[in-house]
């Protein structure tokens, strides 16, 4: 039996078109048009989870401001402050998980 000898043909150059795929493959780059591609395509990912996350603090903010209006009668001192909102939101989060959890 005889072996058949085209499986060398690409490995052995004989091919004109051989030599230069096998450089392309042992030498693989990002082209620029994939390099701008990739970045675009990040960007756009980043832009968009930035104004998700723009939409979501506004709508935390309208919660809190909720909360400190309703708890206004029993704390005749609460101010909304929006500089603190976030994070004295986000103790009542933490403190309503506890409470879930336990």
């Amino acid at each position: 039996m005889v072996p058949d000898l085209d499986i060398f043909e690409i490995r052995d150059f004989e091919d004109p078109l051989g030599g230069p795929y096998l450089e392309c493959k042992d030498c693989v780059k990002i082209t620029k048009w994939w390099n701008l591609h990739l970045k675009n395509e990040f960007w756009q990912d980043y832009r968009y989870i930035k104004a998700h996350l723009k939409h979501q603090y506004k709508d935390l903010e309208k919660i809190n401001k909720a909360i400190l209006i309703k708890n206004n009668e029993r704390y005749s001192g609460a101010v909304y402050n929006p500089s603190f909102s976030f994070s004295h939101l986000v103790n009542h989060l933490i403190l309503l998980n506890h409470l879930i959890c336990a």
